[in-house]
């Protein structure tokens, strides 16, 4: 897994988010159970829970659309978890959602 980011998406519109699962040597490995949820950053509420794409081997993505999902100006915790090699992997990223001037 990587570090964590900060994603900014303009309210209104809508951002495709890719993760990606490595083994030790940097090569990318196939995960299963694979979940992402949007978290309220102040509350630590889970807002919505969203079902990764497979694009291909240890990469997933998923689509945020701030519209659809009801998100409003401010920042989201978005966690990423999956099941790799009979372990649970977990990493957060932060959506900043921002006014379009």
């Amino acid at each position: 897994m990587t570090r964590s980011k900060t994603f900014p998406i303009f309210l209104g519109s809508s951002r495709t988010i890719r993760w990606f699962v490595y083994n030790d040597d940097k090569v990318t490995i196939e995960a299963n159970s694979t979940a992402a949820r949007i978290i309220d950053k102040d509350t630590y509420d889970i807002l919505n829970t969203l079902s990764p794409v497979r694009e291909n081997v240890g990469i997933y993505s998923a689509v945020i659309d701030t519209t659809s999902l009801g998100l409003t100006v401010g920042t989201y915790i978005i966690e990423f978890a999956c099941l790799v090699a009979g372990q649970n992997k977990a990493t957060r990223d932060y959506i900043k959602v921002k006014y379009m001037l």
